[in-house]
């Protein structure tokens, strides 16, 4: 790992330190952030009860629940990118992260996640374009949108100052707009991955293999099939080196 990357850490036991480093140099880590949580769930009644325990905790780092799903159908690529649950979750900064994961309580509690999920990814992204913050109380979603998780690679990676940009994350939006029925939840490219932090401050990242991520919203799922399907869509798509995408259904 670059060594002049930014980066944030905190020894959360005796002999354990875990960071935040930056993807790009200029990424803001005193800034607010999207935790992506991309994982299988081997004990769905255990996962429930850890996330009963540990969002007090969440909630008290100022951490808010945008998008929580589960998976119904895959549309594109392959089983090692699919996972059947997906949490977004924002916290106001690094610090206020780290300190959670300090905590003796939350990492007992954190126990149980372990054993309750599988395949567990997890990376921190930028959300591009302007959206109001999602409420700060965790409750259960009870209206009939339909969702499409749409994670990918891009061939050509963008420069520090243009990322969304050359991406094409802002011309994929625009065109959504244009084509009517279907509103972006989340669209955001990867700003930090969260590792361990060995002697000489040097970074191993946790397994995080996405660099962007489109969350769409529409009222039917025909209309998700039909966007993704449009032209803009193949056009934004042909510049992507991996990508996975597969309809949801709103939990949270």
């Amino acid at each position: 790992m670059t060594n002049d990357l930014p980066m944030k850490s905190a020894t959360v036991l005796p002999t354990v330190r875990i960071g935040v480093q930056g993807v790009r140099k200029n990424v803001d880590l005193d800034s607010e952030f999207w935790a992506i949580n991309w994982f299988d769930r081997r004990f769905e009644k255990l996962y429930d009860f850890y996330n009963l325990l540990a969002w007090p905790m969440v909630k008290k780092a100022g951490a808010r629940v945008l998008f929580k799903g589960k998976l119904l159908t895959r549309l594109e690529g392959t089983v090692q990118l699919e996972r059947e649950a997906l949490l977004i979750v924002t916290y106001p900064n690094v610090d206020n992260f780290l300190a959670m994961l300090s905590d003796l309580k939350f990492q007992m509690i954190g126990m149980l996640r372990e054993i309750a999920v599988s395949k567990f990814v997890f990376g921190f992204m930028d959300r591009v374009g302007e959206h109001e913050l999602p409420s700060s109380k965790a409750r259960s979603y009870r209206g009939g949108n339909k969702y499409l998780v749409h994670h990918f690679k891009v061939r050509n990676k963008g420069s520090e100052q243009d990322f969304e940009k050359e991406v094409g994350l802002t011309g994929i939006l625009d065109a959504a707009e244009v084509h009517g029925g279907i509103r972006s939840l989340f669209a955001g490219t990867t700003k930090a991955r969260v590792g361990v932090v060995k002697a000489v401050d040097k970074f191993h990242a946790g397994r995080f293999f996405m660099e962007g991520m489109l969350v769409w919203e529409a009222d039917k799922e025909s209309e998700l099939r039909e966007f993704w399907k449009s032209e803009a869509s193949l056009i934004f798509r042909q510049s992507l080196s991996m990508e996975y995408a597969g309809l949801f259904k709103r939990i949270l």
